[in-house]
Order: C-alpha cells, then structure tokens, then sequence
C-alpha cells in the first residue's frame, strides 16, 4: 500500500472546503429564500405591518449573513482539518448539529437587533429571535444538505 506521500498527496493536505465566491453566493441564496419564506410568516404570527416586516427581516437577515458565512466557513474548515471529511460525507447527524448550532449561536447576534427594531419587550424579543432560530435551523439543515447533495465538493485532496 502506498502512503499518502507516495501516492503524490501531502500527508498535511485536507479537503477542500468552499470558494470565497462559491460561499458568498451559497450564502445570499440561502438568506434571500429565507427572507422570501420568513417575512410573511413573521408578518401573519406578529401582526405587523409589511414595511415594518420587511425592514425588520432585511435588517436581521443582513447581520445574520454575516454571521452564517463566517459560521459555516469555521465550521468546514474544523470539519476538514480535524476529520479530513468535506461536506458531502457528513452524516445527518452532523448537519443536523451544524444547522441548531449554527442558528443558536446566531441569538445573541441577532436579538439585539430584533429587541431594539420591534418595542417588544425582553422576553417577547428573546422568543421571537428563539422562534425564527427554529424555523432557519430546519431551513438550513434543508437548505445546505440540497445544495451539497447537488453540488458536491470535489473528494480530491488539495496538494
């Protein structure tokens, strides 16, 4: 058997993980069909008038991007230096982890956006923003296994 070295890889090479562009434009699909889906429900569950609505979203939905391409890219890069896996071989129970940790982590980023657009109060922010976690935690689990289900990296390691 021949070792990695001889088989013409580095022993320190790691999969790839995403472009720059590729995540950017994985990450503004991904935001632009949740605001697209989210909006009228925030609207329908709150009450709320559509500019208020949409303002809040777009607002939330541009911190949140921030926050999910920074996320996601950490996340693979961990993933394919610790367990020299791309996205494509994660098992369910790994995306499943990514998608709550991803969105739980992204609370305290987002809520202060959510306490300060809305006039709710503490806890009505902090369940809104806990509400619209669970709803893109479903929605990212969903969203990323497609794409990568789809478009997966190639298994080819980077030399």
């Amino acid at each position: 058997m021949l070792s990695p070295t001889a088989a013409g890889t580095s022993p320190l090479a790691r999969p790839r993980t995403l472009s720059v562009a590729r995540r950017v434009i994985q990450t503004l699909a991904f935001e632009a069909i949740g605001l697209v889906v989210v909006t009228p429900a925030y609207r329908a569950a709150t009450g709320s008038n559509l500019c208020d609505s949409v303002t809040l979203m777009l607002t939330v939905g541009a911190v949140a991007t921030i926050w999910c391409g920074t996320f996601n890219s950490l996340f693979e890069l961990v993933q394919s230096c610790a367990l020299r896996r791309i996205a494509s071989d994660r098992p369910h129970s790994v995306w499943l982890m990514r998608a709550a940790l991803r969105e739980a982590t992204e609370i305290p980023v987002t809520f202060p956006v959510i306490y300060a657009m809305t006039g709710m109060d503490f806890e009505h922010a902090f369940m809104t923003d806990v509400a619209l976690a669970g709803v893109y935690a479903i929605y990212g689990y969903l969203f990323y296994l497609a794409l990568d289900r789809l478009r997966p990296l190639s298994r080819r390691l980077r030399t």
